[in-house]
């Protein structure tokens, strides 16, 4: 693949709880998936993993077995996001009496605002952990050097959702 001239693979990779795994319905092995990553890294391609954190099934001890999967990984670049439920979706009816949901204005939240002050909670938390490390700070630092103006634009958006983004997710009514 790299000789074909690809530089980076996404991976869903969700979480390295088996038993948040299982409530998501993916058939995989939590303790596959840092083998599987060394294979695109030994390949000589970047990786970037999609995280989700924060349904009602995760609980602390998940997150934590999730958090040291991602920091033992040899991934590049991580997306961390709270877990989003879609109207007429298999998690939509398996949690239908704990979401609030509807079309117009749109609404898709959870009725328990503690389920979603965790999940953001833990975004933030997996976050910090994973872009301070020294060899990855140093790659970013790196990055911006080259990029300098894409560079500040996305510091500065990672920086507000640190530290200043509302504690509310939801999306403004588009109508």
């Amino acid at each position: 693949m790299r000789k074909a001239g690809c530089v980076r693979v996404i991976v869903g990779v969700e979480s390295y709880s088996k038993h948040v795994l299982e409530n998501y319905g993916k058939g995989v092995d939590p303790q596959s998936i840092n083998k599987q990553l060394q294979l695109i890294r030994d390949a000589g391609i970047e990786s970037f993993g999609f995280i989700i954190v924060g349904g009602p099934f995760e609980s602390e001890a998940d997150f934590k077995v999730t958090k040291r999967g991602v920091l033992a990984s040899s991934l590049d670049m991580i997306a961390v996001s709270s877990i989003a439920i879609y109207g007429g979706s298999v998690m939509a009816e398996r949690f239908r009496d704990e979401i609030e949901f509807q079309l117009i204005p749109y609404v898709s939240r959870w009725r328990d605002p503690a389920i979603e002050k965790t999940a953001l909670a833990r975004e933030r938390s997996l976050y910090r952990a994973f872009y301070c490390r020294p060899f990855t700070a140093l790659k970013l630092l790196r990055t911006m050097l080259l990029h300098p103006w894409m560079s500040l634009k996305l510091s500065l958006r990672f920086l507000h959702f640190q530290f200043l983004s509302l504690r509310s997710r939801e999306r403004p009514d588009l109508f």
